[in-house]
């Protein structure tokens, strides 16, 4: 019995002192959405219940916005730019722009998980 509430001790603490790296931000339908990644991030991958595969944008200049799959195809439906500045906009929020983002180039810090934001509907 010792044994086992020393465990749960044991891993109850390394969850309270752990950190995560997980950002919230809430944006209702046809808001304009804004999320810093910081500088050097050129590259942002996504992943919602609106399409199955992860998607991909890139800082790559005024005309050339949009989300791709791999490389090849374009989805411009949500209306998103990559500035070079790590800054991330969606002009118009769409239900397909909600899910998880995370930069898949980022190194992160020793111990600590990579940099993962999560955009949900607002009510």
């Amino acid at each position: 019995m010792s044994r086992l509430l020393l465990s749960a001790l044991l891993l109850l603490a390394a969850f309270a002192t752990s950190e995560g790296a997980v950002a919230q931000q809430q944006a209702k339908v046809g808001e304009r959405v804004v999320i810093a990644f910081g500088a050097g991030n050129l590259v942002v991958k996504r992943t919602t219940s609106a399409n199955p595969k992860p998607q991909y944008i890139f800082a790559l200049g005024e005309g050339m916005d949009g989300w791709t799959t791999d490389g090849g195809d374009r989805i411009n439906a949500s209306k998103a730019r990559l500035f070079f500045n790590g800054t991330l906009v969606i002009e118009k929020a769409s239900k397909a722009d909600f899910g998880s983002y995370e930069i898949p180039m980022e190194e992160p810090a020793p111990g600590l998980p990579k940099s993962l934001y999560e955009l949900s509907e607002k009510n």
